[in-house]
């Protein structure tokens, strides 16, 4: 359904298969949000405009996450900085009103998200708190790409543990916000469910950096949580590695520093992110494959030194990281 306008507004494909799914499957995140909160009539549409909404977010990602875009750990910060908030700001600005800030085929359908968030939106309150949470989404993309861009040295280890929780954390509840908007929802959700997804972008983000390790790499973003640590423990191979995108190097680092062991730890336990959504019906269980199936991209890479009955990911990868079933896929 989503297809031909996605087509349109990326016009050279820069939007994987992979990618497109993926992305499209995160729409039913808001569905499960919705129906948790006694949700029936507005299933499909809920669906669909979360879909749009962070296939949105992955068009502009393609393209300012690439290296010749951002300029790699040479290029000043503050020169980053000024354009990726100069080509993010129309598409958010056509987003929140509904119309094309310019003529560019992403701000068309970036206004026809925005059409479908008014369309469904009982109330203008809530309309208004999910258009803060996108803008602030928007501007966590900026302060990623400033931050996964520089050179290793120039960020601490908690600038880029905190960037990284935002990444996710802020994709995830304004896509599960969705659920929140229709008309026969019983109520919003609380300020404590909003903060626990935002807690669960902490995990999911740090087994994505384990994911793209060399996609990252290639792209020039070599302060992922992932490549920050790999940087601490061996600086003289690192970077070496990095410049001549030397994917079997960085694996072999990984395993041998046990980087990836580091990315499972730290941040909220899930069991309690579990317990404190509770309330969302198989939000948590969303959350929980999301996170498995990176895990599960990772441990598939060929390069990996890890196998996938390893008893240090055994308990948390989640073993149906095929995106085409869901969590509440009998």
């Amino acid at each position: 359904m989503l297809g031909p306008s996605l087509d349109a507004a990326d016009p050279e494909g820069r939007v994987t298969p992979r990618s497109r799914l993926h992305g499209a499957a995160l729409g039913q995140l808001a569905v499960l949000t919705y129906e948790a909160l006694g949700g029936r009539k507005h299933a499909e549409q809920v669906g669909a405009c979360a879909a749009a909404l962070s296939l949105l977010a992955k068009i502009d990602d393609e393209i300012i996450d690439r290296r010749d875009f951002h300029g790699g750990m040479r290029e000043r910060r503050r020169a980053v900085r000024a354009r990726t908030e100069a080509f993010l700001a129309p598409s958010l600005a056509s987003l929140g009103s509904g119309l094309a800030a310019t003529a560019e085929p992403r701000c068309a359908y970036a206004a026809s998200v925005g059409r479908r968030l008014a369309q469904i939106a009982e109330s203008r309150v809530r309309l208004h708190h999910v258009l803060s949470v996108i803008a602030e989404g928007w501007r966590t993309q900026i302060d990623a790409v400033v931050t996964l861009s520089s050179h290793p040295g120039e960020v601490s280890l908690a600038e880029v543990a905190g960037v990284t929780r935002r990444i996710s954390g802020a994709w995830f509840l304004m896509v599960a916000l969705i659920g929140a908007l229709p008309d026969d929802v019983s109520r919003p959700l609380t300020e404590d469910e909003e903060e626990a997804i935002q807690d669960w972008g902490f995990h999911i983000q740090r087994a994505d950096a384990l994911a793209d390790l060399q996609k990252d790499v290639d792209d020039g973003l070599i302060s992922t949580f992932a490549g920050r640590i790999l940087w601490e423990r061996e600086p003289s191979r690192y970077l070496p590695a990095c410049r001549a995108r030397d994917a079997a190097a960085l694996y072999q680092m990984t395993a041998q520093h046990r980087v990836d062991e580091a990315c499972l730890r730290g941040g909220e336990p899930i069991a309690s992110l579990g317990a404190r959504l509770r309330g969302l019906g198989q939000v948590h269980a969303m959350l929980t494959w999301v996170h498995g199936y990176h895990l599960g991209r990772y441990l598939d890479h060929p390069l990996c030194r890890r196998r996938g009955d390893d008893p240090a990911f055994r308990a948390v990868r989640n073993p149906e990281h095929d995106l085409t079933r869901s969590p509440a896929t009998p």
